[in-house]
């Protein structure tokens, strides 16, 4: 399993779509990239952003580092993570500003930051942060007058949870879940992982409790959820796990899995967990990225390695894949390979991919293109059935400012997408790409 630290797949699709007033095109001519904002390494307005971006709907972005900020005692060597704001120009031209609304100070509150915040529609901010604690999870409240500082709350901390935990999602009453990568009851030594709920008072001032709605086993079972996850209007919910399934790509850790787990019938139930998917090796393996939903309600996703042999690994340069239900209940859901990634290009996707309305995809590949410093890619459908990628190589447009992307894109102004990307001249960058 590829030992680098990948981002927690992107944001939700609402979010999104706060800026689609109309379609993204396909890129029919050669996109443009910009550098937004560039971090600097060992700064304390942030360093090192793994996550994605998510918006207000006044146009301002959201984001997190995983290092920068603090550097004190818990955190002395790398500093213990921000999270930024980042606003647009007041004129056309101008610079973007970025403020850190939040420095997380390490034993009280977490650090490293390194996933998606998930954003409501009063404009507070949750997320996860790790720690020798174990993983907290928390909202930041936007201050009732310009000027005064961000409000930030923990809301719960799971103590017997450890590793990086996927994004957040929020349902319709206010819970939140989420996934852990370790911990657990699995016996998987530090545990198979788990997908997590935290749930609001019943009271205003209350405490918020906090639940493992369920542990993977063992790696028949599934093992390290590391992306996000989404949930149907039933309520059922969908995600990942880097490992797990079938043994033929790790003896170990296996191709990973897709998995559906649905609530309980009655208050206080367990939660049933459905295996839906498991990749093979050949159709991909390890998919860290969250999954997202079409219209049709067909899941779309990447895995990080598999595909045809080649690369580093030999088990494939990564592929996009598309999941669709059974036409029956009870049925299989059937895995189509829409893209395989190759050497020479881009390479191991490790962020899931946007749809614009006309179906086009896109997404980052964190490796290959020119200097190996990652891309931006459409991937579009044709009329054969068959998808036809476009990439963007950062290096080449932005001149090395922004490389080795780990999240996934969002839709921003004038038909372009913003990202992150964790390398370049500094501590990462903000790019946009577009026409």
């Amino acid at each position: 399993m590829k030992q680098t630290s990948p981002v927690c797949s992107i944001s939700r699709q609402l979010t999104f779509l706060i800026f689609v007033v109309c379609s993204v095109s396909a890129w029919a001519a050669g996109p443009q990239g910009t550098v937004l904002y560039q971090f600097s390494a060992g700064n304390s307005n942030g360093d090192y952003p793994e996550g994605a971006l998510v918006a207000d709907k006044a146009g301002n972005f959201y984001g997190t580092t995983a290092f920068g900020g603090n550097y004190n005692s818990d955190c002395s060597l790398a500093g213990c993570g921000i999270i930024f704001e980042l606003s647009p120009p007041s004129v056309k031209g101008g610079s973007w500003t970025e403020s850190v609304i939040y420095a997380f100070q390490g034993a009280s509150d977490g650090h490293q930051p390194a996933c998606t915040l998930m954003i409501d529609s009063a404009g507070n901010l949750y997320g996860t942060s790790s720690g020798t604690g174990g993983i907290t999870v928390f909202e930041l409240s936007p201050p009732s007058s310009e000027g005064q500082a961000w409000a930030f709350d923990t809301l719960y901390t799971f103590s017997a949870l450890d590793g990086d935990s996927g994004d957040l999602l929020r349902d319709q009453v206010g819970n939140l879940y989420g996934t852990s990568y370790f911990g657990g009851s699995g016996a998987c030594g530090a545990g198979c992982g788990t997908v997590f709920e935290v749930s609001p008072p019943a009271q205003q001032g209350g405490a918020w409790t906090g639940a493992i709605i369920y542990n993977f086993q063992d790696p028949s079972d599934g093992l390290s959820p590391y992306g996000g996850l989404v949930m149907d209007r039933k309520g059922s919910l969908y995600g990942t796990t880097v490992g797990g399934g079938d043994q033929s790509c790790n003896a170990d850790e296996g191709c990973g899995t897709v998995f559906q787990l649905v609530p309980p019938t009655q208050q206080g139930g367990a939660w049933t967990k459905n295996l839906l998917y498991a990749f093979h090796g050949t159709d991909g393996s390890e998919p860290y990225a969250t999954l997202i939903f079409d219209k049709k309600g067909n899941l779309y996703g990447t895995t990080n390695v598999g595909g045809p042999p080649g690369c580093a690994y030999k088990l494939g340069c990564g592929t996009a894949f598309e999941l669709s239900p059974p036409a029956q209940p009870g049925g299989a859901w059937t895995d189509t390979v829409l893209y395989d990634f190759r050497d020479g290009a881009g390479r191991y996707p490790l962020s899931t991919v946007i749809l614009d309305p006309h179906g086009n995809a896109y997404g980052t590949a964190s490796a290959g293109g020119l200097d190996d410093d990652g891309i931006v890619f459409e991937l579009s459908p044709q009329e054969d059935g068959t998808w036809v990628e476009k990439q963007f190589e950062l290096a080449d447009a932005v001149g090395g400012s922004a490389a080795t992307p780990f999240a996934g894109l969002i839709f921003g102004p004038g038909d372009t997408v913003l990202g992150t990307a964790t390398g370049g001249f500094g501590g990462g960058a903000v790019f946009s790409v577009g026409p």
